[in-house]
């Protein structure tokens, strides 16, 4: 089964999914999206938790589920404070989020 994917650098969207041995599908000014083959096995699919840093929600932590294949994971962990190494992908994408905020996606 395909495994679907979101870039969001839309100037690279073609390359990058290329380079993962997938296929793009759709293209805009924000994102491109496409399909990858499913070499690569997700490890969890969550829920992922970790505390929320103050005065970015109301809730004391945050959650989130969903199955999470990082091929960027290098670049990922030198964008997030402390020592992270060991937290799934999709636990790593809820980190950077706590610490940075939605424009760490962007």
């Amino acid at each position: 089964m395909s495994r679907f994917c979101a870039i969001l650098e839309p100037h690279v969207s073609d390359v990058a999914i290329a380079q993962m041995g997938g296929e793009l599908v759709y293209r805009d000014m924000h994102c491109g999206l496409g399909t990858l083959p499913d070499q690569r096995p997700a490890v969890t699919a969550g829920p992922y938790r970790c505390d929320n840093p103050a005065g970015t929600d109301l809730s004391a932590q945050l959650t989130a589920v969903g199955e999470v294949t990082l091929y960027n994971r290098t670049e990922v962990l030198r964008h997030l404070d402390g020592d992270q190494a060991a937290c799934s992908d999709g636990e790593l994408l809820l980190r950077l989020y706590a610490q940075r905020g939605v424009k760490a996606f962007t």
